[in-house]
């Protein structure tokens, strides 16, 4: 889970329509108070209308400029996240290599999360917060977007649905992806016809291309809760209307693989049990899920091979090691017993990954690539489960401190440690 783009869907935002330019500042704009104008009042009954539920009390809101966005989502991030979790984010995401050693992960992701959010719904303080700077067509879709978020608030109780939870990061991943695909659903149905979800994914996914300062893994994970979420409610709305939305907020979605497959979510289809890897000096452990674990593959080149691959996801658990400036990274995945995607799909993968850093070792069965940066980055298959390990290496100059050799040892002794 991207643990910042998590701060911003726990605000329950809206993000800018893929091609509406943004106009400029609207001057001295009015505050959204109850009771509410009359063009608000219209835009609730469109949405109480679509979204066969209504209001049970007053909806909030106000006009914010896009700094006093960016504060607030800066101010959000501190409050509700533990000051070491983006720590811990960042430097797995550098040992995986899914970001670049030089990324400045926590600022870079503020100033984009400030550009692309148009806006908020805050569960705390129960009240909406939309740019002053958008034009008409925007700030409609936007107004729709908050007013779902408003309206599952006062249903679905959103407080406490959507906060962190140290350890719970696909759980946190489904929670957002529901909040988000309902809301962007509702909102898309209120100004047309909804697109089909592999349209909307299109426009997402080139509007992100368009932004080549971003890393493709930063842009994917911030739009996943929007493309995916989408597809989540768009089946579930066609399948069994507003009332079976109803059921997924009633019974949510508990892992990514539940979204992504709404046949897992109606067989209530738990997460298998996954130990994190048995390390010396671990402080963060966590799980990447299928969706995480899918957008790390599609770094290997292929979408469509990530996605099958992924597919067979059963569980896994991830943890980090810190000692002094030294950092490591282990992980342990299981598919399904019945997964279309076999182990050895997902070792495949991988391997693609891991070859944009150099040529691929296969000894006995271990792919592995030597780094000069970030240090080794390995994974072997055995029967349904694959062993990941990444460093150990520097934090502070992120040269490598082992070679595959050593990369090989350490998985035969994690594989070891873990009880069958």
């Amino acid at each position: 889970m991207n643990r910042l783009a998590w701060c911003a869907v726990f605000l329950l935002s809206c993000a800018r329509e893929p091609t509406t330019p943004s106009a400029p500042a609207a001057p001295n704009a009015p505050s959204i108070t109850d009771p509410m104008p009359k063009e608000m009042r219209a835009a609730l009954r469109r949405v109480e209308g679509i979204r066969e539920l209504k209001a049970t009390k007053p909806i909030f809101g106000k006009y914010i400029s896009r700094p006093d966005l960016l504060a607030m989502l800066r101010k959000h991030a501190a409050d509700e996240l533990p000051p070491e979790a983006l720590v811990h984010e960042e430097l797995v995401l550098k040992l995986l290599g899914a970001i670049p050693t030089e990324y400045a992960f926590v600022e870079s992701q503020f100033q984009t999360l400030g550009a692309e959010i148009a806006g908020l719904y805050v569960p705390i303080d129960k009240t909406m917060y939309l740019l002053s700077d958008l034009d008409p067509q925007e700030a409609e879709a936007t107004l729709l977007h908050e007013l779902v978020h408003a309206l599952q608030d006062q249903h679905f109780d959103l407080r406490n649905r959507i906060h962190y939870k140290k350890g719970s990061g696909d759980a946190l991943s489904a929670a957002s992806a529901l909040g988000e695909g309902d809301a962007t659903y509702v909102m898309l149905s209120a100004v047309g016809a909804p697109p089909t979800p592999a349209l909307l994914r299109l426009a997402i996914t080139e509007r992100m291309k368009s932004k080549s300062s971003i890393p493709e893994y930063i842009g994917n994970s911030l739009s996943s809760s929007y493309i995916y979420g989408y597809e989540f409610a768009y089946t579930l709305a066609r399948d069994g209307g507003m009332g079976m939305l109803n059921h997924a907020w009633e019974r949510p979605p508990t892992t990514s693989e539940q979204i992504l497959h709404t046949a897992k979510w109606r067989l209530n289809e738990p997460a298998l049990p996954i130990a994190a890897p048995a390390m010396d000096h671990k402080v963060d452990d966590d799980s990447l899920g299928e969706l995480g674990l899918r957008l790390y593959l599609e770094l290997g080149g292929s979408k469509h091979d990530a996605a099958i691959a992924a597919a067979g996801w059963g569980g896994d658990r991830g943890a980090l090691s810190v000692f002094g400036e030294t950092v490591q990274f282990a992980w342990h995945y299981r598919a399904d017993s019945d997964a279309q995607g076999s182990p050895a799909l997902v070792l495949g993968e991988l391997a693609s990954v891991f070859r944009r850093d150099g040529t691929i070792d296969n000894t006995n069965g271990v792919v592995c690539v030597n780094r000069a940066k970030g240090g080794p980055l390995a994974a072997v298959q055995r029967g349904l489960d694959v062993w990941l390990v990444a460093g150990p290496t520097s934090s502070r100059t992120w040269q490598s401190q082992a070679t595959c050799a050593d990369a090989r040892t350490a998985l035969a002794k994690l594989i070891s440690a873990t009880a069958p």
